[in-house]
C-alpha cells in the first residue's frame, strides 16, 4: 500500500522529493527523446510519399557524409531502402514504406502518451511531497520559536 505523506518526517520527505524531482527529469528526457524520433519517422514518411513524385533521370546529389556529396541520378523511384534500426535494411515499395513508418509513429505515439501520463503523476506527487514539506517545515520552525 502507499504511506501517507504526512506521516513521513522532513528528512524522508526531503528524499522522496529528491527522488521524485529526477523521475521527473527523466521523464522530461525521454518524451524529448521521443517527440524527435516521431518528427523523424513522419518526417521519413512524408519524403517517402514525395520521392515517388521525382521523374527517373532526375539528377541529385547524394550525402556520403554530413559534409560530402556525390552526383547521382534517380533510376527507380518506386522502391526505397528503408532503414529498419540496428543495422537492418530493407527494399520497400514507397507505399510499404509509408505504412512502415505510420506504424513506427503509432507505436511512438503511444509511448509518448504513456510518458506523458506518467509525467504528470509524478509532477502531482512532487507538488503534493513539496506542500507537505513545506508545511512540517514552517511547523518545525514556529515550534522551534516558541
Amino acid at each position: 500500500g502507499t504511506l501517507p505523506l504526512e506521516s513521513l518526517n522532513i528528512e524522508q520527505l526531503q528524499n522522496v522529493q529528491k527522488s521524485t524531482e529526477q523521475e521527473v527529469q527523466s521523464l522530461t528526457e525521454q518524451l524529448t527523446q521521443l517527440t524527435t524520433a516521431q518528427q523523424r519517422i513522419l518526417s521519413s514518411k512524408r519524403l517517402a510519399k514525395e520521392f515517388g513524385k521525382q521523374p527517373e533521370g532526375k539528377e541529385i546529389l547524394l550525402p556520403l557524409s554530413g559534409s560530402v556529396y556525390v552526383q547521382g541520378k534517380l533510376c527507380d523511384t518506386s522502391t526505397a531502402m528503408v532503414d529498419l534500426g540496428t543495422g537492418y535494411y530493407a527494399l520497400k515499395t514507397l507505399e510499404e514504406a509509408e505504412e512502415y513508418f505510420q506504424r513506427r509513429a503509432a507505436v511512438i505515439k503511444d509511448n509518448v502518451d504513456k510518458g506523458t501520463q506518467a509525467l504528470v503523476q509524478r509532477r502531482h506527487m512532487y507538488d503534493a511531497v513539496t506542500s507537505v514539506l513545506q508545511q512540517k517545515m514552517a511547523a518545525a520552525q514556529a515550534q522551534g520559536a516558541s
